[in-house]
């Protein structure tokens, strides 16, 4: 999440503060996407061109994690994904400190900075490294990145269009009822682990 500052400065100065914070973190979230998926892509080439038993073998890997996974999600089970443990701190999200907003949009883009609580994130990573194009996996990790982004960039506009004040606590409402919405977010889950599974079939 990321808060507009609410002390210490004119409103037109808070509205350019709170804007440039939005574009530095969408432009790093997806600048960080574009490299991961650049070289993922770049990792794809190399191994199709000396390897390609081991891209058959990922895809194989990728395709059985996607519809199990999908399955697990739509029967309510949890399955272990591995990841850091690391979370982005609360100080990141401060409209007002752009080096901050910078920096969370470049964690949440790369993704493997920060928790890892989907193991589409991991099945993103291997379908950029099938695709074997440098600029194709830069695409698709962006994109991916993007969405990642969407919720913190919507989130105070949403607020904004309500009249209200976007606030660490409305932050923490925006996630609690995200979190509370079990169903949709399995389903959810499930539907882009199985159109990363078609997309690998296809691929």
């Amino acid at each position: 999440m990321i808060t507009p500052p609410v002390r210490g400065a004119h409103r037109r100065h808070k509205r350019f503060i709170y804007l440039s914070a939005l574009g530095l973190f969408a432009g790093t979230a997806v600048g960080s996407g574009v490299v991961v998926g650049g070289l993922c892509g770049q990792v794809g080439m190399l191994l199709s061109a000396q390897v390609p038993q081991l891209l058959q073998g990922l895809r194989i890997a990728v395709l059985s994690v996607a519809l199990s996974y999908g399955v697990a999600e739509v029967r309510g089970a949890t399955w272990p994904i591995p990841t850091r443990r690391w979370l982005v701190p609360q100080r990141w999200g401060l409209f007002g400190r752009q080096i901050y907003a910078a920096l969370f949009g470049l964690s949440l883009g790369a993704g493997f900075l920060t928790v890892i609580n989907f193991v589409g994130y991991y099945l993103i990573v291997g379908l950029c490294v099938l695709i074997a194009s440098p600029q194709l996996g830069a695409v698709v990790f962006a994109t991916y990145a993007m969405a990642r982004a969407a919720p913190v960039l919507v989130a105070p506009f949403i607020w904004w269009l309500r009249g209200q004040a976007y606030t660490v606590e409305s932050a923490a409402t925006v996630n609690q009822r995200w979190l509370s919405n079990s169903d949709g977010v399995a389903w959810l889950r499930a539907s882009v682990l199985v159109a990363t599974a078609a997309a690998v079939w296809l691929e």
